[in-house]
Order: C-alpha cells, then sequence, then structure tokens
C-alpha cells in the first residue's frame, strides 16, 4: 500500500482509472493530492473516519493554503466529492484574493511545497 487507509488507497486507485494524475507522499501517508485539466485537489482521512477534501491555493495570510469542504468524514466518496476541491473557494467573498496554482509543477517548485517529497500513486 501507499497510504495507511484501505479507504483512501480505493479511492486513489478509483480517480486514478477515472484520468486524474495522483500524488501521494513518498511514504505512505494519510492524504494525497489530485490533478485534472491542472486543477489541484487535496484529499485526506477525515479525523473520526471517512475521507474528506479541501480546494488547493497559493498560501496567503488571509486564506492559509485551502479550504476544507466536508468535515464529518465521507465513507462512500466520488469523483464528483473529488471534482469540488477544484472549486476557487467555497464563499463567494473569498475567491477575489485566491490565487491557485497553475498546474502540478507550479505546486511542487514553490519552496514551501518541497518539504514533503512527493511520488505518482
Amino acid at each position: 500500500m501507499k497510504t495507511k487507509s484501505e479507504l483512501l488507497e480505493n479511492f486513489l486507485t478509483t480517480l486514478k482509472a477515472a484520468g486524474f494524475e495522483v500524488y501521494v507522499p513518498e511514504k505512505p501517508s494519510t492524504y494525497a493530492h489530485f490533478v485534472k485539466d491542472n486543477k489541484i485537489g487535496y484529499v485526506q482521512e477525515a479525523y473520526f473516519g471517512g475521507l474528506e477534501f479541501s480546494t488547493v491555493h497559493k498560501p496567503s495570510h488571509e486564506n492559509g493554503t485551502g479550504f476544507g469542504l466536508n468535515r464529518n468524514g465521507l465513507f462512500n466518496p466520488t469523483i464528483k466529492d473529488a471534482e469540488m476541491a477544484f472549486m476557487i473557494a467555497p464563499y463567494k467573498s473569498y475567491s477575489g484574493t485566491i490565487k491557485k496554482y497553475k498546474s502540478w509543477d507550479d505546486y511542487i517548485s514553490s519552496p514551501v511545497n518541497q518539504i514533503i517529497k512527493y511520488v505518482e500513486f
């Protein structure tokens, strides 16, 4: 297994089969990033089980690095759940101040994102 969770592993396999690029940390972990059409999303194991998704954007003091979308955990996540992570922001008031990465290469070229070494799932 490339992750620490069977649910996460199975869902990442589903994303890969649906044409997404999937990246996980080099050492098995509880999270992953996924990419489609140069849009980046994030998925992790939820604290009380299931999976939760987040948006991904360039760090800012006002908005952090992404917005969590479902904090209760999804036990039957879908491709549509993953695609929701491609939104700019869940609240319109934030959308004008958020800068998205142009691609996965743009994401991993940022020094803050080079702390963890990622491999393709």
